[in-house]
């Protein structure tokens, strides 16, 4: 029980640390076709 834990917390951390790298992989190309709808 105790390595189901510690490996659920450590699969979800990394599944974290990705999205968040996704994310802010996909929000400069978001971010530069914002700035040129605005302009």
């Amino acid at each position: 029980m105790r390595l189901l834990s510690i490996s659920a917390t450590l699969l979800t951390v990394l599944i974290v640390l990705a999205v968040s790298a996704m994310l802010n992989a996909a929000s400069a190309p978001l971010r530069a076709l914002w700035g040129l709808r605005r302009a």
